[in-house]
This record gives C-alpha cells, sequence and structure tokens, in this order.
C-alpha cells in the first residue's frame, strides 16, 4: 500500500517563545500517524528540516509509493528538487495543507509568503476557522490553485469515559500571555484616512462585545455602513485586528476572573510577569505535560484566539479528558456543544457572569459531571479518529478518481 507523508517543520523555525508551538505541531504529526495507522495506512512522518527525513520522503515520491502528503500550515509544502522544481509541481500527489492560523495572521515571513508562491499540482486546504477563512484566502495572490477547500473537522481519540480521576485543579487556562501590556489600536498610529480609521475601531469596539471572527466583524459594520462590497480592500488589516483582539479578549478573561477572586492554574510560563501572577498558580508546562493537567481539572476556562467561526484545540483536549468547558463564542461550539447543553459559551458583553457560572459549576459536582457525559457522548458520535480518516481518505480518493 503506498504512504501517507506527514509534515512538521523543523523546530529552527521557532523562537524560543514560541517553542510549544513546535512541540504542538510535531505532536500532531504523530497523532495523525497513530490515526491512519490504526486503520491500515502506512504513515512516514517527515521533519522538513531534517536532511534525511527529506530525503527518504524524495525517494518514496521518486518510487511512486506516496498515496498523499499532508502538513501544518507550510510544512512540507515548498520543498525542492536539485534544480529548483517543487516537488509537488514534478510528482503529481496530493498535498493537503493542515492551516493551524488564520491566513492574515501571519506577516508573510514565517508560513503565508511560502504559501503564496508554492507550486503544487493538486493543493488541499483545511482551513481552520469555517468558510470565513476559505473567503479570506480567495483575498490572497496565490500561485497554485487550491483544488480542494474544506473545514477542519478533528477526530479525538477517547477513553471510556471515567470521572474516577482525583481532580485537584479547580480551574485551568492553558493559553499564553501575548505580551504584558495592554493592546494597542496600531491603526490609529498607522498613515491611514480618518474614515479608515473610524471604521477599524468601530470593529474593534463590536469585537469587544461580540465574540465573532475578524471577518464577521468588518462584514457586520461595514454592512451598516452599506459597504459591505469593500471588504476586500480592508483585507490587509484583518492582521492588526486580529493581533489586537487575541491579545484584548485573553486579558479582559483573565482579568475580570482574577478580580473576582477565582484562582486560576495557568500553564504557561508567560504568565509569570502578568501583573497579579502571585494570585495564580503558574507551572509552566509543556505540551504533553498540559494535556495531563486536563484529567486534573474541573473547569477550563478559554478564549478561542479568534477562532470563532470554529473552535481551538485546547476546547476539545480537555473535553475529551472530561474537563467541564466554558468558552468564548463560537458558531461551530454553538451547535455541538453550547445548544446542548454540553459546554458553557459566552459572548464579551457577558464576561462578568463567568464567576457565578465557575462557582456553580465548582459547588455542583452533579452539574458539572452531568455536562462532561453530554461532551463525551458528542464527541464519540460526531467526532472520531475512524470518522476522521475516513472522510480525509474518501476526499483524496473523489479528488484522483476526478481527474482520470
Amino acid at each position: 500500500m503506498k504512504k501517507i507523508i506527514c509534515y512538521h517543520e523543523p523546530a529552527k523555525l521557532w523562537s524560543k517563545e514560541n517553542y510549544h508551538c513546535y512541540e504542538s505541531h510535531r505532536n500532531a504529526a504523530e497523532q495523525l500517524k497513530g490515526y491512519f495507522e490504526r486503520y491500515g495506512y502506512p504513515v512516514f512522518v517527515c521533519d522538513a528540516g531534517n536532511w534525511k527525513d527529506k530525503k527518504t520522503a524524495l525517494e518514496l515520491l521518486d518510487r511512486g509509493d506516496v498515496y498523499f502528503s499532508l502538513g501544518t500550515n507550510a510544512a512540507g509544502l515548498d520543498l525542492y528538487t536539485d534544480d529548483g522544481e517543487g516537488i509537488y509541481e514534478k510528482y503529481d500527489v496530493p498535498h493537503i495543507v493542515i492551516m493551524a492560523d488564520h491566513p492574515y495572521l501571519d506577516s508573510g515571513n514565517f508560513f503565508m509568503n511560502r504559501f503564496r508562491n508554492v507550486r503544487c499540482n493538486n493543493l488541499f486546504v483545511q482551513i481552520p476557522n469555517g468558510m470565513n477563512d476559505m473567503k479570506c484566502l480567495a483575498f490572497e495572490e496565490l500561485k497554485s490553485k487550491i483544488k480542494v477547500g474544506f473545514l477542519a473537522r478533528w477526530g479525538l481519540s477517547i477513553e471510556e469515559f471515567d470521572d474516577e480521576h482525583t481532580r485537584d485543579i479547580e480551574v485551568l487556562h492553558t493559553g499564553r500571555l501575548y505580551e504584558n501590556a495592554s493592546p494597542i489600536r496600531v491603526w490609529n498610529h498607522m498613515e491611514l484616512s480618518e474614515s479608515i480609521k473610524t471604521i477599524m475601531n468601530d470593529v474593534a469596539d463590536y469585537l469587544e462585545c461580540k465574540a465573532v471572527s475578524v471577518y464577521d466583524g468588518f462584514e457586520h459594520i461595514l454592512s451598516a455602513y452599506y459597504m459591505k462590497d469593500y471588504i476586500r480592500g480592508l483585507y490587509p488589516y484583518f492582521r492588526y485586528m486580529l493581533l489586537y483582539i487575541m491579545k484584548w479578549r485573553r486579558i479582559k478573561l483573565v482579568d475580570t476572573l482574577v478580580k473576582s477572586g477565582v484562582h486560576l492554574t495557568m500553564c504557561d510560563n508567560s504568565w509569570k510577569s502578568y501583573k497579579d501572577a502571585k494570585k495564580m498558580t503558574i507551572l509552566g508546562t509543556q505540551y504533553k505535560e498540559t494535556l495531563a493537567l486536563y484529567k486534573r481539572a474541573k473547569i477550563l476556562v478559554a478564549d478561542v484566539a479568534g477562532f470563532n467561526d470554529y473552535t481551538h484545540a485546547r476546547i476539545l483536549d480537555a473535553a475529551r479528558y472530561g474537563t467541564a468547558v466554558i468558552s468564548e463564542y463560537s458558531s461551530w461550539m454553538d451547535k455541538y456543544f453550547f445548544t446542548p447543553g454540553a459546554m458553557k459559551g459566552f459572548h464579551w458583553d457577558e464576561v462578568n457572569e463567568l464567576p457565578s457560572t465557575i462557582e456553580h459549576l465548582l459547588t455542583n459536582d452533579d452539574a458539572r459531571i452531568a455536562m462532561t457525559k453530554k461532551t463525551y457522548n458528542i464527541i464519540k458520535e460526531n467526532f472520531t479518529v475512524e470518522q476522521f480518516v475516513k472522510n480525509m481518505v474518501t476526499r483524496v480518493d473523489l479528488y484522483l478518481l476526478s481527474q482520470k
């Protein structure tokens, strides 16, 4: 049987501060290997910065022994032969880009310039945040046409439900502190017309109240100005808006909980520089250590880092280990988890209500466990590893059949 190549980025591309992202992407590659191999598909995991791994990948491609390949962001996509030809230009093999970030988040230097300029005959993109991100990709000037685009629907490997673990952590927070300062609306200091600055500030004001995506925020405000058709012109400024609102929302969440007396256990060392660090427990865990904490935590409280049309990996990681989730609103989670009562969701104009929600779940184990059981059953019915593998393979098979 032909092999699947699963790429991840080399550690040298990550800064010391973002090393946990490298770890999570590498771990995701290993998870994918386990997923596919469980159902009989052999996988080669390739570190895109390791010459021995790249040599093996090229040998597999040269022998025609590759079913398809996949990698996070630009991992593996921009590999070239000795004469400068892109390997996915030379070898007619489908490659799936698993986008872990919004296309407009990166300034271009880390992965988006590579993604824009790559030459790939059979390019698939798994988008991280609903079809709005596909609309954003349509604004990009890509050298390769996206042949298949689809929403990320990760499969989860879940153990049999068991709430007998000792849950000695009351409220867990796993995000990092982006910066130890109040975020600045940088567009107000840019050479922009006052009318554009006004629109940008209106979008920011709206996003500080409603937990919707940056795209939806711009669309909402432009619709109010009867200028919805001009959203493409503002696309270059989506990045500044996302960086602002992600930082604003995270600080807002943590500030609100700390001021109300909620004791937070923080996983990332970055919180040691936070103004109220002494009121927290800061563990400084690595990625796999953080996963283990979900079995000890009663509640995960989280923002979704801008993924308001889908979810963040930490939400599903916590849920599969029986942690009750209180999360910033997302339209996808509303459909599958909030409306059925399996998780608690909130908008930003409701953030002051969170302490009482947390207190209720901490003092009512029956209500908390009932939530986590609902979550478990929803995941087991809709988001298993088997469903993920079948979905991915079927997409590739249907595409290959359409090319004959």
